[in-house]
């Protein structure tokens, strides 16, 4: 699963990345509030970790910024912080935000507040795969190969796939979208998947943290 690391220091962006990946997570790095947002936006990862104080936008902004998009895609944001202040936490959690980290921090403390967080983000998936197999199952039995809640299912299922990471599958499941909408006609829709595989090329080679 993906989780977007942003932080401008770079001790501790360093820290929290080997920690996320100890956590087996594939971290996409952002060294700013602005490259956080840009990530966010062209790869969607279902769980967010940002500093608050960043050049460019905010922790809390980046965090606004991320509710406030259209989309039933809610990731999961915690925000890290060395402010202490209430009034600066309520902002923070009135800004969007599901849980904050204080700096400093240690493994264990970094590790249960993630993976109490990753139970519950796991579950959705799991959830929506499991709606999925059923629709499929249904559609199995009666035939029926081509249809609108098909379709809405096996685009549910590989946004799953690519946020784990599974690219081989998230391929086969839109290549086999591209060809029923093909077939269909929609030609628009076909298009927009062709273009979800280009995005997919590129979220194989994620962004590192290589300073």
């Amino acid at each position: 699963m993906e989780m977007l690391v942003a932080d401008d220091d770079p001790l501790y962006r360093k820290i929290l990345v080997t920690f996320a990946q100890q956590l087996g997570y594939q971290p996409l790095v952002a060294r700013d509030g602005e490259e956080a947002w840009k990530i966010y936006q062209q790869q969607r990862p279902p769980f967010v970790l940002l500093d608050w104080m960043m050049p460019g936008f905010t922790g809390a902004e980046v965090c606004r910024r991320i509710r406030e998009l259209a989309n039933d895609e809610r990731p999961y944001v915690i925000l890290v912080t060395t402010l202490s202040d209430g009034e600066k936490m309520l902002e923070g959690f009135l800004s969007g935000a599901d849980d904050y980290i204080a700096k400093p921090f240690d493994r264990e403390m970094f590790e249960s507040r993630v993976k109490a967080a990753s139970d519950g983000i796991r579950g959705r998936l799991a959830r929506e795969e499991a709606k999925h197999n059923e629709v499929v199952d249904k559609h199995r039995e009666a035939g029926e190969t081509e249809s609108p809640e098909l379709h809405e299912s096996l685009d549910a299922l590989s946004r799953i796939y690519k946020q784990q990471g599974v690219y081989g599958k998230a391929r086969a499941f839109v290549n086999r979208q591209i060809d029923i909408s093909t077939r269909a006609g929609d030609l628009g829709t076909a298009e927009r998947l062709r273009a979800s595989l280009a995005e997919m090329d590129a979220m194989e080679t994620p962004t590192r943290d290589t300073r």
